[in-house]
């Protein structure tokens, strides 16, 4: 089994839960990740995304103010199209898991988070 080298990654988690973000950025830090950034929204996380075109990876929950995780990914489509993106949510409907798919994300993943499926 390859190991990945994940030092020079650079992610952004977005969740509007500090204790989500929290637990995203130390499993991330598990994983060798040293590089960590976080938004509490996606209008936060478009300017991130803006200012850096250097983020590989983008974790982000559904159900946020001001700008939901969905319309982050819809955005990034055409503003920010490099990143990976993974989608949380605690809505268990396979429409949005759909729906985060089809928008581009690589993966989507209900909460509570399990850290091993990260």
């Amino acid at each position: 089994m390859d190991v990945i080298d994940y030092s020079s990654v650079v992610a952004l988690v977005v969740d509007d839960d500090p204790i989500m973000r929290s637990i995203l950025r130390e499993c991330l830090s598990h994983m060798g990740c040293q590089t960590i950034l976080e938004a509490n929204d996606g209008r936060v996380a478009q300017g991130i995304l803006i200012e850096r075109t250097d983020v590989q990876i983008v974790i982000t929950d559904i159900i946020m103010p001001r700008l939901d995780g969905l319309g982050l990914v819809a955005w990034a489509q055409t503003h920010s199209p490099g990143p990976v993106w993974v989608i949380l949510s605690a809505l268990d409907r396979f429409e949005k898991a759909v729906e985060a798919i089809r928008l581009g994300a690589f993966d989507f993943l209900a909460k509570p988070l399990h850290t091993e499926e990260l």
